[in-house]
């Protein structure tokens, strides 16, 4: 349950997971989130005035995000418009006492799952303070091994790391071999979406638009492009030592 205020648009999760360029990684970087923002399938934004939430709206509406436009609207919408009285016919969302509550059914493929983790004495991308990773339902699903469900958490972890790095790449390497640079700004490149990849070789000199877009983390991962230390019959170094323990 998340609480409402005058002027705020209600999002579903995890269709921001899903629809939202970049998925909920990119979004949370774009909006900034408070405590109160959101529960586990709910988030809000605030506006000062309509001006505001007009220019929120259609940001997100060009993202790909759909709006359920007016009170008795039910389509499969992924954000809501409210304002008080707070009243609303979304098949999704209930509200009551200034409160908003998910009533609808999560999508099964952004379910979160931890990874826990046995680390070596170095492990990958600095020491980390806990021993769980995680990966969504979608992200897990056709991984044949425990070495292949630990090699994409630690893939989605680093590129996690990548987009908090401005300007960052990510060497990655496709099931068939092929190596590439994952990127996080692919629309400064003339990609419609955030994350791109591109041909290792000659990145620089790549004509705009020119390489493979990914709307979010899964999309990478479910396609079978893997981090290059995580990648192949014999990772890298950073890889070893690690053992997964559990997914819950």
């Amino acid at each position: 349950m998340i609480p409402l205020s005058p002027l705020c648009l209600v999002l579903r999760i995890d269709r921001l997971h899903d629809r939202y360029p970049g998925g909920w990684e990119q979004f949370t970087r774009d909006y900034w989130e408070r405590d109160d923002d959101r529960d586990a399938t709910l988030f809000h934004i605030d506006a000062r005035d309509d001006a505001e939430l007009a220019r929120i709206i259609q940001k997100l509406e060009a993202a790909g995000l759909r709006l359920a436009r007016k009170v008795g609207q039910r389509i499969e919408a992924d954000m809501v418009f409210l304002q008080p009285p707070f009243a609303t016919d979304c098949p999704w969302l209930t509200v009551a006492g200034g409160s908003a509550r998910f009533t609808g059914t999560p999508d099964p493929r952004w379910t979160r799952h931890r990874i826990l983790v046995n680390w070596g004495k170095h492990p990958p991308f600095g020491w980390l303070p806990s021993n769980e990773l995680f990966l969504y339902a979608a992200e897990l699903a056709g991984a044949g091994s425990p070495r292949e469900i630990l090699a994409r958490a630690l893939t989605r972890m680093a590129m996690t790391d990548m987009l908090r790095d401005d300007f960052s790449l990510l060497e990655i390497r496709h099931g068939d071999g092929r190596a590439a640079l994952l990127h996080g700004y692919g629309e400064q490149h003339g990609f419609d979406t955030p994350l791109a990849i591109t041909a290792r070789k000659g990145f620089f000199d790549e004509p705009r638009g020119s390489g493979t877009p990914y709307r979010n983390f899964t999309e990478i991962l479910a396609d079978g492009w893997l981090a290059e230390s995580c990648a192949g019959e014999r990772p890298a170094a950073p890889f070893e030592g690690i053992t997964l323990q559990e997914v819950i």
